[in-house]
């Protein structure tokens, strides 16, 4: 982790109706993250929130509560919020935590619903 608590360590492309993340998802973070969905609910009000976590190279208790607070926000705002890529990091962090089911993304290989 970078010691310098003044330099984002995580870098967020809005392109609505997705989100792509790359870098670290961190509790220090979590307030850039929601304004990104914010802005992304603002552009396509309604439209679900896809989250491409595919480069995001640490996830930490801190960052899944960010994640799952975006869910919370979107969902009040009638929108759904899931990852919809994730990178080994996030993958395993979803599956050790139980939150996959959640948060997203299916197995691979998992039957479709």
């Amino acid at each position: 982790m970078n010691p310098d608590p003044f330099i984002s360590r995580l870098r967020i492309a809005v392109q609505p109706p997705n989100l792509v993340l790359s870098g670290e998802l961190d509790g220090v973070e979590s307030a850039r993250l929601l304004q990104a969905v914010i802005s992304v609910m603002h552009a396509d009000p309604g439209c679900p929130i896809g989250v491409d976590a595919t480069d995001v190279t640490f996830l930490d208790s801190g960052g899944l509560r960010a994640l799952l607070i975006c869910r919370d926000h979107a969902a009040d705002a009638g929108s759904g919020f899931a990852v919809v890529a994730a990178g080994p990091i996030v993958d395993q962090v979803l599956e050790i935590t139980g939150l996959r089911d959640i948060l997203g993304p299916p197995r691979a290989g998992a039957a479709a619903a």
